[in-house]
């Protein structure tokens, strides 16, 4: 091959694999947020979702570990207000709301409530083991 047609071919090549990101990226796909780190700091592994103000199509991120941060991947961004409800061992324990511009300068960190914990107390639950 002479230097004029592997030019080409690598001009080729890097032109369909243009194409392919591009397709990849849907428009219609909602932007999202690289990470959520959830802080928590109660005896209870807590479930945790969020959804936007509009209160449509709750996203569950998964669960919380007690007494950690656990780091939750690509969110689904719900908006200027994002509200989070917790639940644990089958009970739900409550809801609160933070907004885009607070999860924002915190680094992409929200903590959950201690009344949520206090919920699960008052409700006899035991720690989580």
């Amino acid at each position: 091959m002479t230097a004029k047609s592997l030019r080409r071919t690598a001009i080729a090549a890097a032109a369909a694999i243009a194409v392919v990101i591009v397709t990849l990226r849907t428009p219609g796909s909602p932007p999202a947020v690289s990470h959520l780190d959830v802080v928590n700091r109660s005896e209870y592994t807590v479930t945790v979702r969020v959804r936007g103000a509009d209160g449509d199509g709750a996203v569950y991120l998964g669960s919380a570990q007690k007494q950690a941060t656990t780091r939750f991947d690509a969110i689904a961004d719900q908006g200027a207000r994002w509200r989070f409800s917790a639940a644990a061992q089958g009970a739900e324990a409550g809801e609160w709301a933070v907004s885009r511009l607070q999860l924002e300068r915190a680094g992409w960190r929200v903590v959950i409530p201690p009344q949520i914990a206090e919920y699960l107390r008052r409700l006899g639950l035991p720690p989580t083991p």
